[in-house]
């Protein structure tokens, strides 16, 4: 089943701006929205992927063009910190009416992460925020006295479709001005809610200590880390990309405290069924209830992945094909450093005791899920009572 992808107009304070919206599978109350960076389109690969990483984690996530700039209207004189924070504004407040939203977690790259910070400091319906590479700060230094000189800043773009052509943005001195009012340092101290912040090794735009700055003046709970050989943009870079959500990810559950569930694979979430497998569908309806992230554990090779139709899944999935066994306790060990888990950020079910009591020997919660009663009741209380 795909997720439902529409695009739309949503009226902010000046005009209409462009906004894509990311549905979730199944019903939830949890949104999030994100925030290009400078002159930057919702459209690019890393705020995409990102959309559709927190879809698949349960969230309905909104992207959007600030007024004046790419698919939205309005002219490039609009495009200021204060009109930014009213587009945020509109954004949920549209989104609220559409559904009853009740998590939002509002985050956006550079500039994105800048603003969300700003915002998050006024709206109380804000519950996480996500910084990445979040800029703070006025302009200072030789961009500045051009900027004051010229009276407009001028930048190139790449289009989101082809790297190879550009768009040319004429800034008004007015959005320096602008941002002169707004102080994402200060305004971390206000924030009550869980905040992350991402930084990158090897970024020389948003140096790691600056991010840090921000860590060090906001309140707990909070959660701050550099990511590897990671830049700015690391948005040219699908591997990059990856690494970043995982991180993520990861991130947003451990401050949540939701856990991970671990999901057999055969005789409990595929069944046999006149000789072929399939979903078992109503354990997957009961899984959709829960935003926790899933990831299917089986020890089947190549053959039996395809056999059993674990090619096919809604979830990862994820096998040491028989070497070892999930009797085997190293396999549940290999499974955590393999995603980057300890045994504490997951809970587990499974049709055979001995791959329980073998997940239960290196401290994960695990549960023995009969597979002839097929008990859902029983399974849906473990993940209520574990599951964050």
């Amino acid at each position: 089943m795909e997720n439902k992808v529409v695009k739309t107009k949503i009226t902010s304070s000046k005009s209409d701006i462009s906004a894509t919206i990311h549905y979730s599978k199944s019903k939830t109350n949890r949104l999030a929205v994100l925030c290009p960076g400078y002159l930057d389109s919702k459209d690019y690969t890393h705020l995409v992927r990102l959309a559709e990483a927190l879809c698949e984690e349960g969230y309905t996530a909104v992207r959007f063009d600030p007024t004046g700039t790419w698919e939205s209207e309005g002219d490039i004189s609009d495009y200021t910190t204060t009109q930014y924070l009213e587009d945020i504004r509109s954004v949920i407040d549209y989104m609220v009416k559409e559904s009853e939203y009740n998590h939002i977690l509002l985050g956006g790259h550079s500039r994105g992460g800048q603003v969300s910070i700003i915002y998050a400091a006024r709206d109380s319906r804000v519950s996480i925020v996500l910084g990445i590479m979040p800029s703070h700060g006025p302009t200072t230094g030789q961009r500045r006295e051009e900027w004051e000189k010229t009276g407009v800043s001028v930048s190139q773009r790449d289009l989101p479709e082809d790297r190879n052509k550009t768009i040319e943005f004429k800034v008004p001195v007015k959005h320096m001005l602008d941002r002169d009012r707004h102080d994402a340092l200060a305004d971390a101290k206000k924030i009550k809610v869980p905040i992350i912040l991402i930084a990158g090794e090897l970024d020389d735009l948003v140096l790691p200590e600056e991010v840090k700055e921000i860590f060090d003046n906001s309140n707990e709970p909070k959660k701050f880390m550099i990511i590897k050989g990671i830049e700015h943009d690391y948005r040219y870079n699908n591997d990059e990309i990856s690494i970043v959500n995982e991180k993520i990810l990861k991130l947003l559950n451990s401050v949540q405290g939701i856990k991970t569930i671990l999901v057999d694979a055969v005789d409990a979430f595929v069944i046999e069924e006149k000789g072929s497998f399939k979903i078992f569908n109503e354990m997957y309806d009961l899984l959709e209830k829960f935003p926790n992230r899933k990831i299917i554990l089986t020890g089947a090779n190549d053959e039996q992945f395809k056999k059993f139709g674990l090619d096919k899944m809604p979830y990862e999935v994820f096998t040491l094909k028989h070497n070892p066994e999930k009797t085997d306790p190293k396999y549940f060990e290999m499974m955590l450093k393999h995603f980057g888990l300890n045994n504490k950020e997951v809970i587990y079910f499974e049709h055979n005791p001995s791959a329980v009591k073998s997940a239960e020997s290196i401290g994960i919660k695990s549960y023995y899920y009969d597979p002839d009663k097929k008990d859902l009741e029983a399974l849906k209380k473990f993940l209520d009572e574990n599951s964050s």
